[in-house]
């Protein structure tokens, strides 16, 4: 079935749609789980902050991510998804616009030899600015000081590019081979922003968008002789790129570097799961997080306070939810009606999947630690916002499957 998504009507894309809600309903349990849950646990970690923090962290987490995030993520569970594949090009050119905003930061702070920190500071006072945090530029700040919303454009890509691929696989549905000049746009817009991404720094960032679109071009029947070339051009360039960086080849290092700090973080968080046994000291009861023990405990470490609070047997059962999504998502990606249903479904359960691999495999010291969030769960407004918005997409693409037999 090929589908022609030029001049379409929005409302009847809704009223079409709603008449075949065969929704995902087990993807959207495990999603909602995993969600409230998070919650849970994020005010546990913030209970140990000041209640000013707490109210600020905690309230951005619920209004930014869950109630924002919910509510587009409803409105594109109807609206047909191709649609989105209309409008890619705009929401691509807009990401691009907002990662190239903070891109001039970084370039001036590296021809000035300056710090990120030092450039941005004069504009503290502007209701839209750049804001950095641990010397990198990810985030634009939206609001005033009294109340603001932090936004990171590339974790927005990771869907935007994911979209714009998927109007371009649309089209070779019946197509019975696929060239490198099918794919010259989404390449070289995947490069614009991948570098913009790099300049932030963030290379792990631009590593999962790779993962996440490749996933897509696999599924869309795109030839390897294509995709083998593109994986081993950006396998050597990575390669190159912590070799050649200090702190990159430093994260590398730094698990066998008994005085790093990134050890201390894989230690403590070890140690806490450990503290918690099999059945956990109980809701709100880590000793580790109550003696500040663990760095970054309500991001990338959250994991640490979920393993003592709840124990082993819990939480592997709470982890378990990550298998039941990529199971409904990789469905939803085989019953879709088109090839442009099909990539976007899997690219969005890779992209949520292997991000809570690289999480919990980072954070226990199985892998270099990158300091990503584990999706659904990690405080991080952006991050979830849009882990909730990619779930409205996949239940859109589930209530198409019948479409198949129409």
């Amino acid at each position: 079935m090929c589908v022609n998504y030029k001049n379409v009507n929005v409302f009847k894309l809704i009223q079409k749609t709603d008449k075949k809600s065969h929704y995902d309903w087990v993807l959207l349990g495990a999603v909602a789980i995993l969600v409230l849950s998070g919650l849970a646990f994020l005010a546990s970690v913030l209970s140990v902050s000041g209640a000013a923090d707490f109210q600020r962290d905690f309230v951005k987490q619920v209004l930014f991510g869950v109630v924002f995030g919910s509510v587009i993520a409803f409105v594109l569970s109807l609206v047909d998804y191709h649609f989105l594949l209309k409008h890619s090009r705009s929401f691509l050119f807009l990401n691009i616009g907002l990662l190239a905003f903070l891109a001039v930061f970084s370039l001036s702070a590296i021809i000035s030899k300056n710090s990120v920190s030092s450039l941005i500071s004069p504009l503290a006072n502007l209701p839209v600015r750049p804001s950095a945090a641990n010397g990198s530029l990810r985030w634009i700040d939206i609001g005033v000081r009294g109340f603001s919303v932090s936004f990171q454009p590339s974790e927005a890509a990771k869907l935007v590019l994911l979209i714009y691929f998927g109007s371009f696989i649309q089209l070779f549905d019946h197509k019975k081979g696929v060239s490198f000049w099918d794919l010259k746009k989404p390449i070289y817009s995947f490069i614009v922003c991948a570098v913009l991404i790099f300049l932030q720094p963030d290379l792990g960032t631009v590593l999962i968008i790779f993962t996440i679109l490749l996933s897509a071009l696999w599924v869309s029947r795109v030839s390897i002789k294509i995709l083998a070339p593109l994986i081993i051009i950006v396998a050597i360039t990575t390669f190159f790129l912590i070799a050649n960086t200090d702190y990159r080849k430093a994260r590398v290092q730094a698990l066998n570097d008994g005085n790093s700090a990134v050890l201390f973080q894989v230690t403590q968080v070890k140690r806490a799961i450990q503290n918690g046994g099999l059945w956990g000291k109980g809701y709100g009861n880590s000793e580790f997080k109550k003696a500040k023990l663990i760095p970054f405990a309500s991001t990338d470490a959250i994991i640490g306070v979920i393993g003592e609070e709840i124990g082993f047997v819990w939480t592997t059962a709470f982890l378990s939810l990550y298998l039941v999504v990529f199971w409904r998502g990789v469905k939803i990606s085989r019953e879709a009606p088109d090839l442009g249903g099909k990539a976007l479904a899997i690219g969005i359960v890779v992209w949520i999947v292997s991000q809570a691999f690289l999480n919990l495999a980072g954070i226990t010291g199985l892998v270099p630690l990158k300091g990503l969030p584990l999706p659904f769960v990690s405080g991080g407004g952006t991050a979830l916002a849009l882990n909730i918005i990619s779930i409205g997409i996949l239940l859109n693409i589930s209530s198409h499957k019948l479409d198949k037999h129409s």
